[in-house]
């Protein structure tokens, strides 16, 4: 059963669900929350627009995505100074209900006063808001050192009932904002549960029609099965590691190869770029490291002549990692229309794949994750935007890049939330190995040109 046709469908009404949950969260921060509202209904506008149309039976070429993407980023832009320049007024008219709005009672508040010191935080300004509290002033230490005296000092001073966050404020110092804590955010949502479970099943159904088309259903379900179990066994490690509660595995079912594996959102604040940085990089190095064992493996197979899998040489043009590593194993068996693989090199293709799809540096993705953890919320925000219009462009290409463009804008263009302390940088290593994920998830999705690919012979007769 092909699913791909009710995609657009499905997007639009998680579209449109989104933006009226979205709407009705807006209308509680007045004037500033409403351009806000309005900002992000102009950064989705062209994809409903155009799924829309869709479904109507127009097909409108692409250049039409692209055009109305350009009017949106304009308009994206425009609203975000109109923001901007209501944020003064909407924090003077805050402040001046602080007293009565604050959801901090008086006495916590100075006990939270108390906990500041010229060895660790030496407090300056000290504001209230509706959520919390804000203490502007100067660190006094290294960052994670001081950030665990003050939590310490907090929790002796007012229990588990507050979060700790050691960040950089508007203005470029460093900053201390005290959240009570939400016990909702802990428990299980039953909306949540049953959207995975209705994905799952789609998802496996998905894989089942895709190996039921190749002659290999029940092993080619098996094995996405197992690569996208991996990932998530992988990120929950590490979520349990840190302490950190998630969301349940959302699956993203695909026409195209099965399943583009899954997500999960962080319900609980990450204690620094370390946690969020080892969250985001575990998947991607099982997920890859798994992908790559089969796709060796089976290559080698296939050069036995224990290939049972018929398929177009011109394949492997569409990957440079997949493309070389099939002309190392291969050689001259590449220089011909049809080429018999074992199937474990579509499987290791599939892993390879569904991590480098997850590797684009794009809001709450593995790849939106590294690039936060190593170069900050700001960076992570402009690399979501230059993804987003970079799979416009792929979209005149395949409809791959159309689906996960959809995917991000709608759920996952947000960057994570914030991270307990956010003040200290990487260490090398993990930046080394970062950068080096970002680089192998564009070697993995960016095809091999034609005149390399017939220098190389890989594809087609010689």
């Amino acid at each position: 059963m092909n699913f791909f046709p009710y995609l657009p469908l499905a997007l639009l009404v998680v579209a449109a669900v989104a933006l009226g949950v979205g709407f009705q969260r807006a209308r509680r921060f007045g004037k500033a929350g409403l351009l806000a509202w309005a900002r992000q209904v102009v950064l989705l506008a062209p994809w409903p627009l155009y799924l829309g149309l869709w479904l109507l039976g127009y097909f409108p070429n692409v250049l039409l995505l692209l055009g109305l993407l350009l009017l949106s980023t304009w308009g994206y832009v425009f609203l975000g100074r109109q923001v901007q320049r209501t944020l003064p007024e909407a924090a003077a008219n805050q402040e001046s209900r602080l007293p009565v709005m604050s959801s901090v009672p008086p006495e916590d508040v100075k006990q939270m006063q108390g906990i500041f010191g010229i060895e660790t935080f030496y407090a300056t300004e000290t504001h209230l808001q509706e959520g919390g509290i804000v203490f502007r002033g100067n660190l006094r230490g290294e960052p994670d050192a001081v950030h665990a005296r003050l939590s310490w000092a907090l929790q002796e001073r007012c229990g588990d009932r507050y979060d700790l966050f050691l960040t950089v404020g508007s203005d470029g110092r460093p900053t201390v904002v005290v959240l009570p804590r939400n016990p909702k955010l802990r428990e299980r949502s039953p909306l949540q549960l049953g959207l995975a479970g209705v994905l799952a099943v789609v998802s496996g159904l998905t894989m089942f029609a895709l190996g039921d088309r190749l002659g290999m259903p029940v092993d080619l379900t098996v094995g996405a099965v197992a690569i996208v179990g991996v990932r998530e066994v992988a990120l929950r490690w590490q979520a349990r590691r840190y302490g950190v509660l998630l969301t349940p595995p959302f699956l993203l079912p695909s026409s195209q190869i099965g399943s583009f594996g899954a997500f999960a959102r962080v319900k609980t604040p990450l204690p620094s770029r370390k946690a969020l940085f080892d969250l985001a990089i575990a998947p991607a190095l099982t997920s890859t490291g798994l992908g790559l064992m089969f796709l060796a493996v089976g290559l080698r197979l296939t050069a036995l002549h224990q290939g049972t899998l018929e398929l177009p040489s011109q394949i492997f043009q569409s990957s440079v990692v997949v493309g070389l590593l099939a002309r190392s194993f291969l050689g001259s068996a590449l220089q011909v229309d049809l080429i018999s693989v074992h199937p474990w090199v579509l499987l290791g293709w599939l892993s390879l794949v569904i991590s480098a799809l997850h590797l684009m540096p794009a809001g709450q993705l593995d790849g939106g994750r590294l690039v936060h953890a190593i170069y900050g919320r700001r960076t992570a925000g402009w690399t979501t935007l230059l993804t987003l219009l970079g799979l416009a462009v792929a979209a005149t290409l395949t409809p791959i890049a159309l689906y996960w463009g959809g995917i991000i804008l709608i759920l996952l263009r947000d960057r994570e939330r914030p991270l307990l302390e956010e003040l200290s940088e990487l260490d090398g290593d993990r930046e080394a190995v970062g950068i080096a994920a970002l680089f192998w998830m564009l070697l993995t999705l960016v095809p091999l040109s034609v005149p390399v690919a017939e220098r190389f012979g890989i594809g087609g007769l010689p």
